[in-house]
């Protein structure tokens, strides 16, 4: 049993994380990673990567993140619901 609600847990996980992270475009989802001392392409590929976007571009994309994460805490919410309610069954409160 404990097995089948891990399944359930991770498909209902992966749903809700899955379909709005993969709409996002790749610029989005990459992390800038920062080490001691900045080298050439770093410096570089910032500056390239801000002068792309343009303050419309980054509000949409803003926005996207803003509605892939409402619906994720959505889904987490649910999960959470489901959760209490079968605990409430499992010791009889109903």
């Amino acid at each position: 049993m404990k097995n089948y609600s891990l399944l359930k847990e991770q498909r209902l996980l992966s749903l809700a994380s899955g379909p709005e992270l993969l709409a996002l475009p790749s610029s989005i989802l990459k992390k800038k990673v920062h080490f001691s001392g900045e080298s050439k392409e770093s410096v570089r590929g910032s500056e390239n990567s801000e002068s792309q976007l343009s303050s419309k571009a980054k509000c949409k994309d803003l926005k996207q993140r803003l509605h892939a994460a409402q619906l994720h805490a959505q889904a987490l919410a649910n999960i959470e619901q489901t959760y209490q309610l079968k605990s409430r069954q499992i010791l009889g409160m109903h």
